[in-house]
Order: C-alpha cells, then structure tokens, then sequence
C-alpha cells in the first residue's frame, strides 16, 4: 500500500509576518536615525497661509498736492467762481431744428454739472485733508503725551528696592536736558559771525583790486584800434621819433617795465609797487599800472 502524502496544515499561514498598517503618515521613531534632526519630536505651530497679493501692472502716478500751503484758498468764493465761471453768452438753436435745440440744452446740462462736480469736489476734498490733519495732530499729541509721561514717571517702590545697588549719582530720574545751550548758541554766533566777516573783507579787496586793475581794460572801440596799432603796427609804415640822450641813459640804467615806479633794480622796483599797493590798499598788477602811451604818427610814405 503506497504512503499517505502530507497535506498541508490549517495554521500554515501563522508563521508568516504580519504588518499592522498605521492611521498615521509620520515615520516611527525606531525607523529614524539618532543622527536625524527628526529623531526628538518638536511640536511645530500651524503654519498660516501668506496673504495673497494681486500683481498690478503698470505704475501709477503720485497723486498731486492740490492744497498747498502757499497760494489762493481753493474753497473760497472768489476762487470757485474764477474756475467754474459761468457762460457769458447762451447759445441759440436756430429756428426750424429742434434736434440742435436738445443738443444745446443737453451741452448746457452737462457744463452746469461739470462746474457743480468740480466745486463739490474742491469743498469735500478741503474738509477731508483737514480731517486727516486733525486726526494725525491729535495722534502725534498722544504719543508726545505718553512719551513725556514715561520719561517724567518717578520709580515705583518695588522696583526701586528690588534692583541692584546703584550709585546714586549714576541715577538720573529727571529728564535729559541741555544746560550750556545757551553759551554754546553764542559761541557758534560769534564763529559764525567771524566766518561771515571774513568772507566780506576778502570779497572787498577783490572788488578793489579789480577797481585798481581796471585802468588797463579796454572799453571803447578807439582804445582797442589803439592797441591793435600798438601790437601789429607795420615799422615801414609809422615813423617813430628817435630817442634822445636821456632816454638812452634811462634805458641804459633803468629796466624798461619797471621805468614807472623809479627804481634803479628790480628789487627797489618790487619794493616800490608792494607800498604802493599798501598805500592804495589792494595789489598792483606785475610790471606797473600800464599808461597808454601816445604815438606820434607821420604821414605814410613809399619805401
């Protein structure tokens, strides 16, 4: 008789793992590393949604000051009736039209609302801007209030027997000021006023040295065809007289551009014009104030 086979038990399937599926998505501790920043549970607060802000296209212009602090008061009657005059002739429909006459009556209609809709909106504007004045004041006065409140408010007892020894001195309950403002003002007026005086004495001795110097500025035509002459005049032209003796011992001794001033050296020269200029109390320009000097002239004659 051939050998049962073995049939296969009921509890064969025991032996096999089961896993447990878990409500939760969150990894379970003992799947996470130690090194893990995750491995030690921080609560973490619901995040919010950010605000959503619509993207506008474009920029817009800065609004204009319409009540500025100097110019006519917008809200007068002399200005809103400058502005929204009123028409100085009525305007007709010919006779036979009556669609002219309710396009004109409707253009009439429409320029009566146009001056109404500015003079109201000039009046609401005015009240609202002072409005907003007067809310702002009133909030700027609060804060001053509570800010001088804070700083004036003496230490309560608890506090003061609860901090850590001070030296008295180094306390200051009274309000930060500034004693020497006084004499510090008057000592920047006196700088200022130095500075200021300064500046007018330098601005004076330029003035007087362009006065000096003006002697040599050429302000008429003939004065210019004067040294127009003087500078390109032609030799074989204009016939110069010749020195005589004196000036050729003049020139021999003296320098030519210092002949003005009288010295026999440039040194004495240069001494010469710095008291000179002392006493006209401005600087003399180098080489002397130059004189014109008068040419004779002959008649032209061919070479």
């Amino acid at each position: 008789m051939p050998p049962r086979l073995l049939t296969p038990s009921l509890n064969l399937w025991a032996a096999v793992p089961t896993f447990q599926r878990l409500f939760s998505t969150s990894s379970q501790l003992h799947r996470i590393a130690p090194e893990s920043p995750r491995f030690v549970e921080i609560p973490q607060p619901p995040r919010t949604p950010p605000s959503w802000k619509p993207i506008v296209k474009g920029k817009l212009p800065q609004p204009k000051e319409i009540f500025r602090s100097v110019g006519p008061d917008k809200t007068s009657a002399e200005y809103l009736a400058l502005v929204t005059p009123e028409p100085t002739k009525r305007k007709v429909a010919p006779p036979g039209k009556p669609e002219d006459a309710v396009y004109i009556s409707w253009k009439a209609r429409m320029a009566e609302k146009r001056r109404r809709n500015l003079r109201e909106g000039l009046i609401e504007l005015a009240q609202k801007k002072k409005d907003f004045d007067d809310l702002r004041k009133r909030i700027l006065e609060r804060r001053t209030a509570e800010r001088q409140a804070l700083i004036e408010k003496k230490e309560r007892e608890d506090v003061r027997l609860t901090l850590p020894s001070v030296l008295s001195t180094l306390k200051k309950p009274e309000p930060f000021g500034d004693p020497n403002r006084e004499a510090r003002l008057k000592t920047v007026a006196k700088r200022l006023n130095r500075r200021e005086w300064r500046k007018a004495a330098a601005r004076e001795e330029l003035i007087h040295n362009l006065y000096l110097n003006a002697s040599n500025f050429l302000l008429t035509e003939k004065q210019l065809d004067m040294a127009i002459d003087q500078e390109f005049v032609d030799q074989s032209v204009v016939k110069i007289f010749p020195p005589n003796t004196a000036d050729m011992m003049a020139k021999k001794i003296r320098k030519p551009t210092m002949a003005n001033f009288g010295g026999s050296t440039a040194a004495e020269s240069e001494l010469l014009m710095e008291v000179s200029g002392a006493l006209t109390g401005g600087k003399l320009p180098k080489g002397g104030l130059k004189t014109q000097s008068t040419f004779k002239y002959e008649h032209k004659f061919n070479v």
